[in-house]
Parts: C-alpha cells; structure tokens; sequence
C-alpha cells in the first residue's frame, strides 16, 4: 500500500490529463479494496496479470468513454516524458538496466501488440516505420478493439478455442504497461 501511495501523485497527473477527477489518498486507510485474488510471479513482480471476477462485468458506455479518456492520457503523459528523452541519458541501473528510451518504446509497442492479440486483434509490424509512428499506430488498433468491444463485436473465444481477455483487464493491463515505463523513464531520466 505504501508504494501505491508513493504514486498517487503519478496517478493524479494522469487523471488531471484526462479531465477525470482523482481524490488524492493521503494514507493507506484512504484505499478501498474491492477486489482481491491470489497472486503469481507476475504480479510479485507489480503487473497486473490476475483476471478478476469483476472483470467480466458488463461495461456500459460511460466506461468506453472513461477508458478512451485514461489510455489518451496514458499516451500523451508517456509522450510528453519520452519527448524529453531525445538527445539526453537515461540513468543506469536495475530498473531497465541499459534501456535506452528507444527500446523502451519499441518494448512498449511489442507489449501493446501482445495484448491485442489477446482480444484476438493484430497490428502489423512495420519496422521501416518510426518507432513514434508504429505506437501511434498500435494505439489506433486498441482505441479500433474498444470500439469493437462497445458494439459486442469481439469474440469470446481465440482461432485456437482460448479464452480471450475481458476488455476491462485489457484495458487495466494496457493503461499499466504505459505508466510503468512513463515512470520508468521520469525514474531514470538525468536531469543535469
């Protein structure tokens, strides 16, 4: 609890992006815990990577249009920082190791790419394109899956009979990856 309120800050600059509201919580008795599951290596490791049963709630409208608003935020916060990398250092160090900002971004496309595969939707990989550009359109294909999943048009089941995820564990697991490496890159910036 004590990290996550570290980050409310964090958090708070995203939704202030967004235009949404965002109490921020002062103590860890401010939190309410609605949901908990057993965890695994992925979640030791702060990934979100346990599907709730809460997650496969029907969504209503009023949630495609909040998740449009925070993943817009997500990405234009984490431009905003990665811009400030161009032609500086990232520090080194167990967060990333020697990532530089470019492979940040380019583990941050290849993640966004996995995760829509799991909603059984595809980007193709264009490497001759900018690593800005390929992100753009990586973003176009998730806000293309959430309009998809608001009309009903997603299937439930992937080519090879798997389950695929609920759109509100996409979209959680989506918003994360691109404030983990936002932060990482604000952590790891130099700014002498």
């Amino acid at each position: 609890m004590s990290k996550l309120l570290q980050y409310a800050l964090h958090y708070s600059q995203v939704m202030g992006a967004a235009g949404m509201d965002f109490d921020l919580p002062q103590h860890p008795a401010d939190f309410e815990i609605t949901d908990r599951a057993e965890g695994n290596t992925t979640t030791d490791f702060g990934a979100p990577a346990i599907i709730l049963p809460s997650d496969y709630f029907p969504a209503e409208r009023a949630d495609f249009q909040a998740w449009r608003k925070i993943l817009a935020a997500c990405w234009q916060v984490f431009n905003a920082s990665y811009q400030k990398t161009l032609g500086r250092e990232l520090q080194k160090g167990p967060r990333g190791g020697g990532r530089d900002a470019e492979k940040i971004l380019s583990h941050l496309i290849e993640g966004d790419r996995a995760y829509l595969s799991r909603l059984v939707r595809s980007y193709q990989h264009n490497p001759g394109l900018e690593l800005t550009t390929q992100l753009e359109l990586v973003h176009q294909q998730i806000l293309s899956a959430l309009d998809a999943a608001e009309k009903g048009a997603l299937p439930a089941l992937g080519p090879r009979g798997g389950k695929t995820w609920p759109i509100r564990f996409f979209v959680r697991r989506s918003a994360w990856h691109t404030l983990d490496h936002l932060w990482e890159i604000e952590d790891r910036l130099i700014t002498s």
